[in-house]
């Protein structure tokens, strides 16, 4: 008698929660066909993470790039079409809908590359594509008529991650002690990043024993490229120097020499540079002498508990380093435990802040340096923060 209870009250239970889902869907569906594809898009990505069901979760996906498509916002469509190819969504209008955006987007073998697929599936093309009633919505008054995107999600981000890592043993001044650890290190953060994180390396550029010239040049060569949707991360290991009569820092690329300052680059020089490259976000991770000397404040502070999306939305200009104004050792117990936690680490999203707050006491207690956290001078931080994001894997 009390399995028959329970049986009727988890069914009851199961009945109530899928008429909740059904209203649910339906609400988004009135949305969607009265064009109001914002409001629709934000009903259906609530739904997503509670469907239980292989298929609803294909469909949302879908339906949400479908949403963004017929907003006009190409690059949202981009994002959530791509997914559903990637899952194997099995209409095939899929395909044809994805050429389109791709199109739009200036992919055009990419296009092409969909439409094949679309019509090798037996599709042919439609004279009018969503042709319903609702499809004479003029969609370029959108944003106008639908409110804007109102939640931001870094799953929708189509940043691309830059970096430039530099590293700096042989000094061609017999004044300058070479160094034994700096390509070594660089080695080791440019493996992790580019097998672990979302670091193509293509969009990395490696320099070993760089000059003054190399490290300018690349430092301009990464002004033109970057948009304001994209993100870097610049690594400099080697000899560095604090004056502390001027109040200026300066990395020592390898063509310095000790006396003559004319091939040092200045940390205002690169201060600069990280203000005109017009990333969204910047990280600056400096394992040098005196390397501290960048900040706006040595006063370090944890954002760990604010959320990823909140860091992510607003432009960020960060750096870390080994030390403050004092030396640092060749052999580096700071770059040990930043390449360990990145390699450790296990957390699909993580912040510069939060890796850094991992690992910051234990250098201290394995070292006679206090590595630094924090914002840099004049170069257009916004409060945001550099986000890790882990490769899925395959």
């Amino acid at each position: 008698m009390r399995a028959i209870v329970s049986i009727i009250l988890i069914f009851g239970f199961l009945t109530e929660v899928n008429a909740q889902k059904n209203d649910i869907l339906i609400e988004a569906n009135l949305q969607y066909n009265s064009g109001k594809f914002y409001e629709a898009v934000d009903i259906y990505k609530k739904q997503y993470p509670r469907a239980i069901d292989e298929d609803e979760k294909l469909f949302l996906i879908f339906r949400i790039g479908e949403c963004y498509h017929r907003a006009g916002n190409f690059k949202l469509a981009n994002f959530w079409y791509s997914k559903a190819v990637k899952a194997n969504y099995s209409d095939n209008m899929l395909h044809y809908q994805y050429s389109l955006v791709l199109t739009e987007l200036g992919k055009s073998s990419q296009a092409s590359k969909q439409m094949d697929v679309f019509l090798a599936n037996g599709g042919s093309i439609p004279d009018e594509l969503w042709k319903t009633e609702e499809s004479l919505i003029d969609h370029s008054t959108e944003f106008v008529n639908s409110k804007p995107v109102t939640s931001f999600s870094i799953e929708e981000t189509e940043a691309t991650y830059y970096a430039l890592i530099i590293g700096n043993n042989n000094y061609q001044d017999d004044n300058l002690n070479d160094l034994d650890q700096p390509i070594n290190d660089a080695t080791k953060l440019y493996n992790s990043l580019t097998t672990q994180y979302t670091f193509d390396k293509e969009n990395v550029i490696f320099l070993k024993d760089a000059t003054r010239r190399d490290i300018i040049i690349a430092f301009d060569n990464l002004t033109r490229k970057l948009t304001i949707d994209d993100n870097l991360l610049i690594f400099y290991a080697g000899h560095g120097h604090w004056d502390s009569e001027l109040e200026a820092g300066y990395w020592l690329p390898v063509d310095a020499e000790r006396d003559v300052t004319v091939d040092w680059l200045r940390n205002s020089t690169v201060q600069g540079y990280i203000e005109n490259i017009k990333a969204k976000h910047t990280l600056l991770v400096a394992d040098a002498c005196f390397g501290g000397g960048i900040f706006k404040t040595r006063a370090a502070f944890d954002d760990a508990d604010r959320s990823i999306n909140n860091l992510y939305k607003f432009d960020s200009r960060k750096a870390m380093t080994s030390g403050m104004l004092n030396e640092v050792p060749d052999r580096s117990v700071f770059m040990e435990n930043l390449i360990e936690r990145l390699n450790m680490n296990e957390e699909k999203y993580i912040s510069s802040a939060s890796l850094f707050f991992q690992f910051r006491e234990n250098v201290m207690n394995n070292s006679n340096n206090a590595p630094q956290y924090g914002t840099i001078h004049n170069t257009g931080d916004k409060g945001g923060d550099f986000i890790f994001i882990l490769k899925d894997k395959p």
